[in-house]
């Protein structure tokens, strides 16, 4: 599990309890962007965490570490400073450092999301990496399910990723993977696009969104991932 960020089991089940034992607090650092922000984005984040706990229907507990930043430099340098040199997808605009429960964000960075929207899909990274005990996730289901706790996988969000070509034939799960890693934003927008719209089409099939709290339940209980799904 991360270091510091934990989901609270209450009875044996996951369920929110009324009161939890343990409050979910915020280390917020603003890098080249002005102080009188900070009383926004600070609200930012905690709603972006309350969205989360509501959708996993489970409390988060312990610190979230949050660098916001106002430049693409800032927001290298930032990177460079907690240790993740050499990220190849130089058109990010947020990032989450799952054993560190950080998430990165540029305010009003590149690309189509909002400020709001990029911190609740990299908070839903920390989240379930949390939830799953630390164990590994592959990287379509890692974008898939952020993209869709973040509400990303409207029609219009994913034809934005990925281009209506990308409906045409899917791509294998192993592509999918290859897809983001690299700088090349046109196959990872497809390859964000088709994980979204793969996991929706998934927890639309099983007719309960906590489908996921199930499989992250039985990883927990020491399956893989494949086993699991």
């Amino acid at each position: 599990m991360s270091r510091m960020l934990a989901w609270l089991l209450a009875l044996g089940c996951w369920a929110m309890p009324a009161l939890a034992q343990e409050a979910l607090t915020f280390d917020i650092q603003l890098h080249e962007v002005a102080d009188d922000r900070r009383p926004a984005l600070e609200r930012l984040t905690r709603d972006a965490a309350r969205a989360a706990e509501q959708d996993l229907q489970m409390p988060l507990a312990g610190t979230l570490h949050v660098d916001y930043v106002g430049s693409p430099e800032s927001f290298r340098r930032v990177l460079d400073s907690h240790g993740a040199q050499g990220w190849p997808e130089n058109w990010i605009s947020g990032l989450a450092l799952l054993d560190q429960d950080r998430i990165i964000v540029q305010v009003n960075g590149a690309g189509a999301l909002h400020t709001a929207d990029t911190v609740r899909h990299e908070l839903a990274h920390i989240a379930m990496h949390a939830v799953s005990g630390g164990a590994w996730l592959p990287r379509w289901y890692h974008e898939g399910v952020a993209m869709y706790l973040a509400g990303e996988t409207s029609l219009e969000r994913l034809r934005e990723q990925a281009g209506a070509e990308a409906y045409g034939e899917l791509a294998s799960l192993a592509d999918l993977n290859r897809g983001f890693g690299n700088d090349n934003q046109q196959a990872a927008g497809r390859a964000y696009a088709v994980s979204a719209g793969f996991v929706r089409f998934a927890l639309l099939r099983a007719g309960d969104r906590r489908a996921l709290l199930e499989l992250h339940e039985r990883m927990r209980r020491g399956n893989d991932f494949d086993t699991a799904w």
